[in-house]
């Protein structure tokens, strides 16, 4: 079943594939963990193959000073990633089940307070939010953890 995507604000919006095996904008084929934008008058065709729906997010911006960093991001079992940015809040969209330990810095660099280790668990396809600060996610899973962040 197509699904079609046509931002209906002044600003457009942002997908990310949940599934691949569709394919979008130009014919192009889509792969789980691809992502892109859509301005306002787009209309974009996601055609999954076989009769499922599309595996999509849509995130519609609602300002045009609404700056997004979109990353993906792979961690190896037992490895970390530590983000650098202290920016705003992240949104954290899991590719596939996975589980992570995040460990918050807050304050300035040379006051950093580091607090509790957080246990977060995620199923394909569910979404998170994380304060802002500076964040270290370590993979406790023994498969690779593979999602998207958006920092606002």
């Amino acid at each position: 079943m197509p699904y079609h995507l046509r931002p209906t604000n002044q600003y457009g919006a942002v997908w990310i594939a949940l599934t691949g095996g569709m394919t979008g904008k130009g014919g192009k084929t889509i792969s789980r963990g691809d992502y892109g934008e859509a301005k306002p008058g787009d209309d974009i065709l996601f055609s999954p193959e076989g009769s499922s729906r599309p595996g999509l997010i849509i995130i519609s911006v609602q300002t045009e000073k609404q700056p997004l960093t979109i990353t993906p991001v792979t961690i190896d079992p037992g490895g970390v990633m530590a983000d650098a940015s202290d920016r705003n809040t992240t949104l954290l969209i899991a590719l596939n089940n996975l589980a992570i330990t995040d460990i918050t810095s807050s304050g300035e660099e040379e006051n950093w307070r580091v607090g509790k280790p957080e246990k977060i668990a995620m199923q394909a396809g569910e979404v998170r939010w994380i304060k802002p600060g500076v964040h270290k996610l370590k993979n406790v899973k023994s498969t690779k953890s593979e999602l998207i962040t958006i920092e606002w």
